[in-house]
């Protein structure tokens, strides 16, 4: 397999990469949706609770497993890639917000607002995008600091970040009275996607690669496990304790995330041009979907939905219908997107870089 640096947005050369960690990345997408209508549609208690649950239990590695990619494969700044993922969250921020104006009559014109949409990776709009973007400027830096490292050294900080993620995901668990606020939000979400990329990064610099038999083995075992905390709390009436076993730095779906990616990049799958064009739409999508407006829509049409289905088998598959269809409409907006603004977005970019022009040397 193709193992040269990744970047977010690089669809360059993509018929260079084979499609299993391509596919990974769509399932992940795919996945992140699907369980967004059940947690911010149905909410967990509609429909069949044991169903909600389960489902949580089984998409919630998904995210690691999407930062995992860039741990093992490694990011490579660029600046170019950069101003396109801050035009990209900028062109979506005012798009969806005017969309809103236009459509939502709670939503009305205001110029606090409005200059707010300029700035969604400082606002927090996009909760993965913000602290994604902090890793990928940061990557520099981190790649710089692990390539001086000897093998010990690698090892130690590896140890040490997961001790501080791990130790940071029991400390919030237990504390009953916890409540997020965006900056610790921030802080706790960026040491989790630190700790997967270097862990990422050492079991590349070192060959780790579990065996194929055990794979499908350790994944299911632990999302077992995950499972029946999740239900056991359930049962308990802890229902203030199952949002946080599904939180990415839990032990468990952490290393579920890992096991998630092994198990793709096991795969004997090789180039297949609809996965690889499809794959570097996928920030569009969540960008699209997870907008604050556009969940409030996709939270009335998962109820309306509820309403109108017969019993909770359709239920769960009118669902996955609709998680696709929301997929395609939005890797949709986002090809159309790329097509009609990447002559405007390319002019802008050349402009930034000709004003700062030692960029260009990055």
């Amino acid at each position: 397999m193709n193992c040269a640096k990744w970047s977010p947005t690089n669809d360059t050369k993509v018929h260079t990469r084979d499609s299993n960690i391509e596919l990974l990345r769509i399932v992940s997408i795919f996945l992140i949706i699907f369980v967004h209508q059940l947690s911010h549609g149905l909410g967990y208690n509609k429909g069949n609770i044991v169903a909600n649950l389960f489902f949580g239990c089984f998409t919630t590695p998904v995210i690691n497993a999407f930062i995992f990619i860039s741990g093992y494969f490694g990011l490579r700044f660029k600046w170019k890639i950069f101003i396109s993922l801050v035009l990209q969250a900028i062109f979506y921020s005012i798009i969806i917000y005017l969309i809103g104006i236009l459509f939502f009559p709670n939503i009305s014109f205001e110029i606090g607002l409005f200059i707010k949409s300029f700035f969604p990776l400082t606002t927090y709009l996009w909760w993965f995008i913000s602290v994604y973007m902090l890793l990928y400027v940061l990557s520099p830096l981190i790649n710089k600091g692990l390539e001086r490292l000897n093998k010990r050294q690698f090892l130690i900080v590896t140890l040490s970040l997961l001790l501080l993620n791990f130790t940071l995901f029991f400390s919030i668990f237990l504390d009953v009275s916890h409540k997020n606020s965006p900056i610790i939000s921030v802080c706790v979400n960026f040491i989790d996607f630190l700790s997967v990329y270097v862990l990422g990064r050492y079991m590349y610099a070192n060959h780790i690669y579990p065996k194929k038999a055990f794979l499908k083995y350790f994944l299911a075992c632990m999302l077992f496990i995950v499972t029946i905390i999740v239900f056991v709390l359930a049962f308990s009436n802890h229902n203030d304790y199952i949002g946080r076993v599904f939180r990415d730095n839990n032990p468990l779906t952490f290393l579920s995330g890992i096991y998630l990616f092994f198990t793709f990049k096991s795969m004997n799958l090789k180039y297949y041009r609809i996965i690889n064009n499809t794959s570097p739409l996928i920030l569009g999508v969540y960008m699209i979907h997870d907008h604050l407006y556009i969940r409030e829509l996709l939270a009335k049409c998962v109820n309306f939905i509820y309403s109108i289905s017969l019993n909770n088998t359709f239920l769960y598959i009118e669902l996955i219908i609709f998680s696709m269809i929301v997929f395609l409409i939005a890797a949709g907006i986002e090809k159309l997107r790329r097509k009609l603004f990447k002559p405007v977005e390319n002019s802008i970019e050349q402009y930034i870089l000709h004003r700062l022009k030692f960029l260009k040397k990055a």
